[in-house]
């Protein structure tokens, strides 16, 4: 019983240290200001026939449904990382997902519905 006791009093105390990340969800104005001053990458989580009828300039596609391999796209888990969608939810699946998965700069800017700027087509 002491044993337990200590494990979970371990357990806690380890868990109460670790640091809590979050998402950061920003508009579309700082998304563009974010893009265009400092090395970022724009993640377009929809499906490919989505990205393909209009995505953001220099954005990469990886679907939510593959969002679980993005450590072999992107390796360095410092890497700020911008993520949307058609409208904001699947980004805000996807970036839980990063975060989880112990990546430390996750922004989402909701969707390409609502983005005023250039779209590639």
């Amino acid at each position: 019983m002491k044993k337990i006791l200590i494990s979970l009093i371990s357990l806690f105390i380890l868990t109460a240290c670790q640091s809590q990340v979050t998402v950061k969800t920003i508009d579309a104005k700082e998304a563009k200001k974010m893009m265009e001053n400092q090395e970022n990458l724009v993640v377009d989580v929809r499906e490919k026939e989505e990205y393909e009828n209009g995505h953001i300039p220099n954005a990469i596609l990886i679907p939510l449904s593959d969002i679980d391999n993005i450590k072999n796209k992107i390796p360095n888990k410092n890497t700020t990382i911008m993520l949307y969608c058609q409208s904001g939810k699947r980004a805000l699946e996807a970036a839980e997902i990063l975060i989880d998965k112990g990546y430390q700069n996750v922004y989402t800017f909701g969707g390409i519905s609502s983005w005023p700027y250039e779209v590639v087509k």
